[in-house]
């Protein structure tokens, strides 16, 4: 595989291959908004039921927990949009330079 020498380039091409590959961090964050929007759902769920037997400030407290995995998701969101621009402005799928090798073109001939 052709490693490329990123030095000279600039900094949207280091952020361009960084945003391109999905990290486990990105993985546990996608698993803790599942996880999250579940438990909400669940408590949210219990609270209607039987309001009677929670305190009054318990549903301040959802609404936090809603707002914290809306911003979750409105940051992969963000994420997203990023890899994407970031996709696009490569020119698509990468592919290798040959500097050491100008023999070998792209170019069919």
């Amino acid at each position: 595989m052709w490693k490329r020498d990123m030095r000279g380039a600039a900094p949207e091409q280091h952020a361009a291959k960084f945003l391109q590959r999905i990290t486990p961090l990105d993985y546990a964050q996608f698993a803790l908004m599942a996880i999250g929007i579940v438990m909400l759902l669940a408590d949210l769920v219990a609270v209607l039921r039987d309001a009677k037997a929670f305190p009054d400030y318990h549903i301040g407290y959802l609404l936090c927990g809603f707002l914290f995995v809306f911003l979750g998701m409105l940051m992969s969101f963000n994420r997203l949009l990023l890899t994407v621009r970031a996709w696009r402005s490569s020119g698509g799928a990468v592919s290798p330079h040959h500097h050491g090798q100008p023999h070998r073109t792209d170019k069919a001939e």
